[in-house]
């Protein structure tokens, strides 16, 4: 992983606490991502820690972990021996004075003499005792790193630093986990199936292991006092972690997994082509979701009271870090107990957000056991071959919604009843939980089921458009429309095509500081992903390259945004890091392949606050305004009966802006975001042509190859003749030639 690129937004970060906004606003792609998102740190803070406890933390990652405990009171020793990370890390907690970082194995001997409350194990060291061997030169000696003894030696000691009331922790992905089976790769950037196949070239620092395998570990190391907890997706961008009690007790509480997606860590594109809730289901509803779970929490300690204390909850769940702070909470349910409670996360508090249609009203409220509505509904539509069944489930749903807004003096209070927020018993009646959000409008009776379809077919994606591909239904807009016209419901397409899609706007630009109309709209209208494949078209890539005053072009300051061949317009949103000022240049590569393809549009934003609306700095609509303000290299503008469009004569076609002096002097304050309308209707039509094209230069070539030949005929018989003729010529000349010339008189 290419770390100096996080290096330098740490050098200039004047943020470096855990929840930075300033560091969020950072990410350029999937590896700053998971360098910098305080996601990494959400297991974490499920963890209840003694105030001012002593840390040993072994491997630093990016320091990110180390910051959390130290922003958190904690005194925290860190350990590694890889220097690169070792220098990420202490750039991170520059700030501060209570982390230290050791790389030395003197320094690890002297580390390992003292006692500590926790030992958080992200990685295991080779050299982590006297008699360990630092550099296996032998296959067995891997193959020694490599085994269940060796993680379990390493176990030992340093178990045996721990307090009498301390615990360590091993955030560990499982080898078996269920992302795995389905595709994606190895954290360790081996590939696929590796781990499947119990297959890797790493030593047993970063090699994973099953749940069964973590069990020998514990009993090899004599450490019969742990537990299992299980998060979710995973252990790097934790949303949920449930314990092993509340999983084998509660046969709904794999309804907590609802919309949480796996992630490939080393392939951004990665999409599972099957519907991830509905294995995670399957597996427990017959005892294997423990097994196939994509990582493990493993917790031990000296005693049980120890590691019951640390996690005392049967399950919590995490805000994402996208979510604006002052909305981010903890939900969790302590274990035994009936009530789910929930708290802010942040202490990052805007003084001068706006008055807001949008309400943020966290409660807590009681535990509810029972079917989640949606599941119901995803299981109606895969078990029966058409989708009678889930039509008379909407009709339900829709009465029950009609009759709670019915029933309040202000319907606002019901933005969020969408229905992995509705509960159905043993009896069928409906009830809410987890009304977090209120709004100042009043709603009506179809936004909300608007925003039901909306979201659950953006959950269940896979399944829908295999389910509806004889319906023509390619999009989440297409599946909204459908179903509003078999419930009869008399509503102008005008509401479903721009006045919903801006109230859903408003409301995810208030709660997570999205981009707006634009983002639902591509939300509503981008084509799902089993279309794409069985229809032989394909994703491509975007680039945004950007030059400042002070930083040349270069790959480490770029950005990259899938897009879609296709006819509807999307809109590529670019955020650039929120270090990025004093802009001179961007650098857009419209694709990844020859083409024709549409600008629409092209738009510099600049907010000056979190809370502040996006104000245009820059903009250029139109082909003709677009093709005069821009340099265009590998690329064409064509004029004609195709319209204004542009051509991509290669695979790296750039479109390339200078700004003016004026524009740059603007973005030295406040966060840029840069918009690009754009779309590729006729890039199938291009790569006939070229297909055409190169046939007939195939039919061609053997006629070029044949004139080539005649024509260096012709040029050999011109040598010929002009030597001929000079012969003639010196024979004329010659005393010979002139008596046959006398003869001749």
């Amino acid at each position: 992983m290419d770390t100096y690129f996080v290096q330098k937004i740490l050098k200039n970060c004047s943020d470096l606490s855990i929840d930075s906004p300033e560091l969020i606003d950072s990410w350029v792609d999937l590896q700053t991502e998971l360098q910098l998102n305080s996601e990494r740190a959400n297991f974490l803070r499920a963890l209840k820690l003694k105030q001012e406890s002593s840390i040993l933390q072994i491997g630093c990652s990016c320091g990110i972990l180390s910051r959390y405990f130290a922003d958190q009171g904690h005194r925290v020793v860190v350990v590694d021996q890889d220097l690169n990370r070792l220098k990420t890390a202490r750039l991170r907690c520059k700030d501060i004075k209570n982390v230290t970082y050791h790389s030395k194995k003197d320094e690890i001997q002297s580390i390992l003499a003292e006692n500590y409350d926790l030992i958080l194990i992200n990685r295991f060291l080779e050299n982590l005792s006297g008699n360990q061997t630092t550099n296996p030169t032998s296959v067995n000696q891997v193959l020694a790193h490599q085994s269940v003894q060796f993680i379990a030696q390493q176990l030992t000691r340093l178990t045996s630093v721990l307090n009498q009331d301390g615990c360590f922790v091993i955030p560990a992905a499982n080898r078996l986990g269920l992302k795995y089976w389905l595709g994606s790769k190895e954290e360790s950037g081996e590939g696929q199936y590796i781990g499947l196949q119990n297959l890797t070239s790493d030593l047993s620092s970063s090699q994973s292991f099953s749940r069964k395998e973590w069990e020998l570990i514990c009993k090899e190391s004599g450490i019969f006092q742990h537990r299992f907890l299980y998060p979710y997706p995973d252990h790097l961008l934790t949303e949920m972690i449930l314990s092993e009690e509340f999983i084998v007790k509660d046969p709904f509480s794999h309804s907590l997994l609802y919309r949480i997606r796996s992630r490939d860590y080393m392939d951004p594109g990665w999409l599972p082509d099957h519907d991830e809730y509905l294995y995670w289901k399957s597996l427990h509803q017959r005892g294997y979701l423990t097994d196939f779970s994509n990582s493990f929490l493993l917790i031990g300690g000296n005693t049980p009271k120890s590691i019951d204390t640390i996690f005392p909850y049967d399950f919590i769940k995490l805000s994402k870090s996208k979510q604006q702070k002052r909305y981010q909470t903890i939900t969790y349910k302590k274990s035994g107990e009936g009530i789910i409670e929930k708290e802010i996360i942040s202490t990052h508090t805007d003084e001068s957000t706006p008055i807001s249609q949008l309400f943020h009203t966290p409660e807590s409220s009681d535990y509810l056991q029972g079917n989640l509505l949606a599941s119901l509904w995803i299981d109606s539509l895969i078990s029966r071959q058409g989708y009678e069944e889930f039509v008379s489930l909407l009709r339900v749903y829709y009465q029950y919604i009609n009759k709670q807004l019915q029933e309040v003096d202000h319907t606002g209070r019901f933005v969020d009843l969408l229905p992995f927020n509705i509960i159905v018993d043993d009896q069928g009646n409906y009830q809410s939980f987890d009304q977090e959000w209120q709004s100042s409008n009043e709603l009506g009776t179809e936004f909300v089921l608007f925003r039901a379809l909306l979201w659950f077919c953006f959950a269940h994606d896979t399944v829908i458009a295999k389910k509806m591909s004889k319906e023509k239904v390619t999009n989440i807009a297409d599946f909204i429309s459908f179903f509003f016209k078999q419930l009869s419901i008399p509503t102008p397409p005008e509401r479903l095509s721009r006045e919903y899609p801006e109230l859903e706007a408003k409301i995810q630009q208030i709660i997570s500081d999205s981009q707006g109309i634009s983002q639902v709209q591509s939300l509503l209208y981008q084509p799902f992903q089993y279309c794409v494949t069985t229809r032989h078209s394909t994703l491509f890539d975007t680039q945004l390259f950007w030059v400042t005053e002070e930083e040349s072009l270069s790959s480490i300051n770029s950005k990259k945004v899938k897009g879609h061949i296709g006819p509807k317009r999307q809109t590529l949103f670019f955020t650039l890091p929120k270090h990025v000022s004093s802009l001179t240049t961007l650098r857009f590569d419209a694709a990844d392949k020859p083409g024709f393809f549409h600008l629409y549009r092209m738009t510099m934003k600049q907010k000056k606050s979190a809370s502040a609306e996006p104000v245009i700095i820059w903009e250029k609509k139109g082909a003709e305004e677009i093709n005069s303000s821009v340099i265009l290299d590998n690329v064409n503008y064509c004029s004609g009966v195709m319209g204004n469009v542009f051509l991509a004569t290669s695979e790296n076609p750039q479109v390339i802006v200078e700004f003016p002096k004026e524009i740059t002097n603007m973005t030295t304050d406040g966060h840029l975001v840069f918009e690009v309308e754009i779309d590729w209707p006729q890039s199938t039509d291009y790569l006939t042509a070229v297909e055409e094209i190169n046939k007939q230069n195939q039919m061609l070539n053997p006629l070029f190859t044949q004139n080539v030949a005649y024509k260096n005929h012709i040029i050999n018989l011109g040598k010929h003749i002009a030597t001929l003729e000079y012969k003639l010529d010196l024979v004329r000349k010659s005393g010979l030639g002139k008596l046959f010339k006398s003869f001749r008189v």
